[in-house]
């Protein structure tokens, strides 16, 4: 099973709006995302913003970030291990709202 950090809150909110939308955040984490329509193979995952739910960050499969509420605490890219997928979240451009991720990719 998949485990996917939620690094970020979303809109400042800790559940990324999981549990607003009646779905079950028991510990700050859902479990198996078939109740979202993901097909059989897909749902088998955890989606977390407990950094502490498991051991290290490093052990997370990934660790999604919103655009809009990144701050200067960021993981650890020392303990990042090469299989970790990191998901950046956004529906605007990083220039709309103001957030520099530098000119190699603010420049594309």
């Amino acid at each position: 099973m998949k485990t996917i950090l939620l690094w970020t809150t979303w809109w400042t909110e800790q559940g990324w709006m999981i549990p607003s939308l009646g779905f079950s955040w028991e510990e700050s984490a859902h479990v198996g995302l078939k109740d979202f329509g993901c097909d059989h193979e897909s749902y088998k995952c955890t989606v977390t913003s407990n950094r502490s739910y498991l051991d290290d960050v490093s052990m997370f499969d990934g660790l999604m970030f919103h655009q809009v509420d990144i701050t200067s605490d960021l993981p650890d890219q020392t303990k990042r291990k090469e299989n970790q997928v990191y998901i950046f979240q956004t529906r605007e451009t990083p220039q709309h709202v103001g957030f520099n991720l530098g000119p190699e990719v603010n420049n594309n």
